[in-house]
């Protein structure tokens, strides 16, 4: 289920790290701490899981969050379009791209 304003401020730190996706087979997720809400850019590189923070809730709009993890899919697929010329860097470069499409 997508997240929404009501949603975010609804939601409260229940003793542990939470996170909480923006829907079905998106890279936003919510992390809900005792302290603050960030949005995160969540990516898989060489098997392993990636998160990347894109801004702490209410300074950073759903919106703006939406647009900003949009912009770093594309900047990934950019370079992972790159070619350095040899084949290690051309096979991890293709699998990039396979995740960060997803």
């Amino acid at each position: 289920m997508r997240l929404n304003d009501t949603k975010i401020k609804g939601l409260k730190h229940t003793g542990k790290e939470k996170l909480c996706s923006d829907g079905r087979g998106s890279m936003l997720y919510l992390r809900v701490r005792e302290v603050s809400k960030s949005f995160l850019f969540k990516y898989k590189m060489s098997g392993k899981t990636c998160k990347l923070s894109l801004g702490t809730y209410p300074d950073l709009s759903l919106k703006n969050a939406r647009e900003k993890m949009s912009q770093k899919v594309q900047t990934g697929r950019y370079l992972a379009m790159e070619v350095c010329g040899s084949k290690v860097a051309v096979s991890e470069s293709i699998f990039c791209l396979n995740h960060l499409m997803v």
